[in-house]
C-alpha cells in the first residue's frame, strides 16, 4: 500500500511541477530563451564556400587559403587540396564570420559553443536558479501540511519533486539541443550526430547541483539561500577541481617548469681603450634562470585536504571537459594545458570523477530526506 502511494504521489508531483513552473512563467521565460537561440540558429548559413577537393580515402587533406591560392595554382590543379573560403553568416546575412577550414569545421565549431558554453555552463547555472524557489515553494508549511495529512511516505514527496524538475529541465534540454541540431543541419547541411551527447551530459551537471539546492530547501525554506547558495557552491567546487588539477599538473609536467640555461646579455659595448689588457671587460650580465623553479608553496596537509575535497565534492570542471570530449573537441579547440598534462600521465580518470559526483549527489539527497522526514509541521 505504500509503495503504491507513493508511485501515486510522485507522479502527482511530477504533474504539480510542470503546472506550478507554467504558473510562475518560468517555463515561458526558459521557452523564449531557447526559442531564440533557435532562430539565431536558423538564421546561420554559409556563403562564398569554394568546392570541396575530392581527396582519396588513404590521401591526407590539405588547405590552402584562399589568398594564396592563385599563387599555387599549379599545386592546386591536382584536386587534393581544399581550398579555404567563404564566411560563416549569422543574422540571415548581417554578420559575416570568415570560415578557417571548412564548412564542418565551423559549424561543429558553433555546436561546441552552444553545448559547452551555452548550454553546459550558463545554462545549467540558468537553470538552478530559474528551479531554485520550487522546493521552497512546496516546503512552506501551508503547502506541505496539506500533502502530509494524506496516508503517504513523506520521502515520497521530496523525491516527486526532485523528479519533476529533472524532468521540467531535460524536456528544455531536449528542445534546446535537438533544436538547434536541426536548425543548423536545414541551414548548412552539416548532421554531426556527436552533439546529441551533450543531453545526457547536460542532465547529469545540473541533476548533481540541483540535490545542493534540494538541500538548501529543506535546511533553510528560502529561495534567496537557495540561489546564492547553490551559485557560491558550484564557484567553490569548480575552484577545488581546477586548483586540485592545477597543482597536480606542476607537479607532473616535465617540460614546462624545467629550468632555463643562463643567457649573457651584452648591457654595452666594450671600450676601445683606457682599459688594462689584464681587466676583463664587465660589461655583461646574466639573465635566465639558473635555478630550479620553486615547488607550489603547498604543505603536505594543504595538498591532502585539496585532494580531499576534489574527492568528496562534485566536479563542474571535469563535467565540462568530459563534455568537450565526447564532442571531440580537440579537433577544433585548444585544450586546458592542465588535462593535457593530467591525460599524458594517465591522471585523470573520467568514469571515477562521474561516480564520486554522483555519489556525492545520492548522499545529500539522503540528508536531505532524512531531515524532512523527520521535520516537525
Amino acid at each position: 500500500m505504500n509503495l503504491s502511494s507513493a508511485a501515486l504521489a510522485i507522479r502527482w508531483l511530477v504533474r504539480d511541477t510542470f503546472r506550478q513552473a507554467a504558473a510562475s512563467r518560468i517555463a515561458w521565460v526558459m521557452t523564449v530563451v531557447i526559442g531564440a537561440v533557435i532562430l539565431l540558429c536558423l538564421s546561420a548559413g554559409v556563403a562564398g564556400e569554394p568546392p570541396k577537393a575530392e581527396v582519396p580515402p588513404d590521401h591526407p587533406r590539405e588547405f590552402v587559403p584562399k589568398g594564396e591560392a592563385a599563387r599555387l595554382q599549379e599545386y592546386v590543379a591536382d584536386r587534393t587540396v581544399n581550398v579555404i573560403g567563404g564566411d560563416l553568416t549569422l543574422l540571415f546575412g548581417a554578420v559575416h564570420v570568415p570560415i578557417h577550414r571548412d564548412r564542418e569545421r565551423a559549424v561543429r565549431q558553433v555546436q561546441l559553443v552552444l553545448a559547452g558554453w551555452v548550454a553546459d555552463t550558463a545554462g545549467v547555472l540558468l537553470a538552478l536558479v530559474c528551479t531554485a524557489g520550487f522546493l521552497p515553494a512546496f516546503l512552506e508549511p501551508s503547502s506541505a501540511t496539506v500533502l502530509l495529512a494524506k496516508p503517504v511516505p513523506r520521502w515520497s514527496l521530496l523525491v516527486g519533486k526532485f523528479l519533476g524538475v529533472l524532468l521540467f529541465v531535460l524536456v528544455l534540454a531536449t528542445v534546446f539541443v535537438l533544436g538547434t541540431w536541426v536548425a543548423l543541419g536545414l541551414r548548412t547541411q552539416v548532421w554531426d550526430m556527436h552533439y546529441l551527447f551533450s543531453l545526457p551530459l547536460l542532465m547529469l551537471h545540473f541533476a548533481v547541483f540541483f540535490s545542493f539546492s534540494v538541500f538548501m530547501a529543506v535546511w533553510t525554506r528560502s529561495t534567496i539561500a537557495c540561489i546564492f547558495g547553490t551559485l557560491l557552491f558550484w564557484l567553490v567546487c569548480w575552484g577545488i577541481n581546477f586548483g586540485h588539477h592545477h597543482y597536480l599538473a606542476r607537479r607532473l609536467d616535465e617540460t614546462r617548469y624545467q629550468p632555463r640555461p643562463p643567457e649573457l646579455l651584452v648591457l654595452a659595448p666594450a671600450p676601445t681603450a683606457g682599459l688594462p689588457f689584464s681587466l676583463p671587460w664587465a660589461g655583461l650580465s646574466v639573465v635566465g634562470q639558473a635555478n630550479p623553479p620553486r615547488e607550489p608553496a603547498v604543505t603536505p596537509a594543504s595538498s591532502a585536504l585539496l585532494a580531499l575535497g576534489y574527492w568528496v565534492m562534485p566536479k563542474p570542471a571535469d563535467l565540462v571537459n568530459l563534455m568537450f570530449a565526447s564532442l571531440r573537441a580537440e579537433r577544433y579547440f585548444g585544450e586546458m594545458h592542465e588535462y593535457t598534462v593530467l591525460k599524458k600521465h594517465d591522471a585523470l580518470d573520467f568514469g571515477l570523477s562521474v561516480l564520486t559526483s554522483l555519489l556525492f549527489m545520492v548522499v545529500l539527497l539522503g540528508i536531505a530526506g532524512y531531515e524532512f522526514v523527520n521535520a516537525e509541521y
